[in-house]
C-alpha cells in the first residue's frame, strides 16, 4: 500500500502540477508506514517534496 501512495503522490506533482493532491498522498504515503530499509530514497524524497510543497503553497 506504501507504494500505491508514493505513485499517486509523484503523479499528482510532477504529471498534474496538482502540488495539494500530490501533499496528500505524500502524507498518506509517510504514515503508512514504508519500509526504512528498502524505501530510504522515497521516504527522504517524500519529505524533501512536502517541505518545498508547504513553501509554495
Amino acid at each position: 500500500m506504501p507504494t500505491l501512495y508514493y505513485r499517486l503522490a509523484v503523479f499528482y506533482d510532477t504529471r498534474l502540477k496538482q502540488g495539494k493532491n500530490a501533499l496528500k498522498y505524500y502524507n498518506l504515503y509517510l504514515k503508512s508506514k514504508p519500509s526504512l530499509t528498502d524505501d530510504k530514497e522515497e521516504i527522504k524524497f517524500s519529505r524533501d517534496r512536502i517541505a518545498q510543497l508547504n513553501l509554495t503553497d
